[in-house]
């Protein structure tokens, strides 16, 4: 099924260390109609893998889905590397709903480096907190496809990765670059607590780059030392080949286990709330499908006649590990929502009633934004404020689908329909929370504007 709502590729090119490029945005048309798209390009010669050159033969890439976190067709990384990805990944999906996956090709294959990204997304099926990373190694180009609705909005999606990647490909720090931006993503989203504000500066003083780089870089560093402490236990690629190897058989089993057990489940979560609430239920269980089958592709490598070396067997085995993870985190994380639901049924009238109540209580807020836009529009240049600017405006559209979701609900529970009820709570909830964060970030703004002077002149 062809997403609409997955509207931008945020694209650009990594000169050669020193050399700088502003991307141009450009509003978009055709099936992803309102999508932005930056790009541009600069060929050099392509590098293997430790930044070594390689052969002048460039493989071209259509593109294609994605069924690994992590895929290296243009042979740039090591598995050691891919590795220490995978737990940057890992790392990011612990403290946020995001889930990130890099794909590195030759080239685009003469296409625009956002087409190229956005027809991978959508053949991959992504989720709405699901981004895609997508970097051509001889084209010098990269783009970043995101969904309207992520916690990482698409213009956010492509400043973060300007101000944290964007310069380790053009070094080319292959392995460095998705590990820079996915710990710039879970910085972003670290709660206001632990950072001041909580707004990231980033986008305020894009005249300012070097100082608003040093800002992002020391808050980084406070956070991440703030909240990872000591593995407790070795890491992956660190184990013994033989512990791998049982890791890897158990995966495979663990795999099967669960797709059979969601399938099932998701029969009975198909009955009980509709086709239309299950979808993201069932578009998980095929992607968790692809990845599974993958997996078991490589353990047939690993079967096969052909003799494999240890760093071979140990890189098999890490993907087979990492996939089945993979796979156990989105099917599980399906599962919970609609034990939720389900929990939910009981007390439905209750439910919206408190939803309704906390719909009135972010509308509350709205004008107050408002204002504060208003205020800020009279000191600082549009570009400056162009992230919040339009967000009083978009909460009040989401607040008015929670209200026509909450009507919904209560006539559908007073048919005695409670699951379709719940159902229609939770839509309403999530409209409700986007609006109150949409609301959030226009207060972080100002707090940032007001707070910039003294931590700009404490980073110098």
């Amino acid at each position: 099924m062809k997403r609409t709502v997955r509207a931008i590729a945020a694209t650009g090119v990594f000169l050669l260390a020193g050399a700088g490029v502003a991307p141009a945005l450009a509003i978009g048309t055709g099936p992803t109609a309102g999508s932005i798209a930056v790009s541009g390009s600069d060929g050099i010669a392509a590098r293997g893998p430790g930044g070594a050159p390689a052969s002048g033969f460039v493989a071209l890439e259509d593109p294609f889905s994605v069924t690994t976190r992590v895929t290296d067709l243009a042979e740039v990384l090591t598995p050691g590397e891919i590795t220490q990805i995978n737990d940057a990944i890992d790392a990011l999906g612990d403290s946020s709903n995001i889930d990130l996956f890099v794909v590195y090709v030759d080239t685009f294959s003469g296409m625009d480096a956002g087409e190229w990204a956005g027809d991978s997304a959508e053949l991959s099926g992504l989720g709405m907190n699901d981004l895609l990373l997508t970097v051509a190694v001889e084209d010098r180009a990269w783009a970043v496809s995101a969904d309207n609705q992520s916690d990482v909005p698409p213009n956010e999606a492509q400043r973060l990765f300007v101000s944290s990647g964007e310069r380790d490909l053009a070094n080319d720090n292959w392995a460095r670059a998705p590990i820079s931006y996915a710990e710039a993503i879970e910085s972003s989203l670290a709660p206001a607590a632990s950072t001041g504000s909580g707004f990231p500066f980033g986008i305020l003083f894009l005249g300012v780059a070097v100082i608003a780089g040093a800002i992002y870089f020391f808050s980084r560093r406070g956070k991440k030392g703030a909240t990872r402490g000591a593995p407790s236990e070795p890491q992956l690629d660190q184990l013994p080949l033989e512990e791998l190897s049982k890791r890897a058989g158990a995966a495979l089993v663990q795999v099967d286990n669960e797709l059979r057990a969601s399938e099932q489940e998701l029969g009975f979560a198909q009955a009980q709330f509709g086709l239309q609430a299950t979808e993201s239920y069932s578009r998980a269980i095929a992607l968790a499908r692809k990845d599974a089958t993958r997996a078991f592709e490589v353990q047939k490598k690993l079967d096969d006649h052909i003799p494999d070396t240890d760093a071979e067997k140990r890189s098999y085995f890490l993907t087979i590990i990492t996939t089945a993870e993979k796979v156990h985190t989105a099917l599980a994380g399906e599962k919970k929502s609609f034990d939720e639901l389900r929990a939910m049924e009981s007390r439905a009238g209750e439910v919206l009633d408190e939803v309704a109540t906390r719909s009135t209580e972010v509308a509350a807020r709205v004008e107050g934004a408002r204002s504060i836009v208003t205020s800020l529009a009279a000191q600082y240049t549009a570009s400056a404020l162009a992230s919040v600017s339009q967000n009083p405006d978009q909460a009040e559209g989401l607040l008015l689908s929670a209200e026509q979701a909450i009507q919904a609900g209560r006539e559908r529970l007073a048919a005695e329909d409670r699951s379709a009820a719940v159902v229609n709570a939770r839509i309403a909830e999530q409209a409700i929370g986007n609006a109150a964060k949409l609301l959030d970030q226009v207060h972080g703004a100002n707090e940032a504007l007001e707070d910039a002077g003294p931590k700009i002149s404490e980073a110098l």
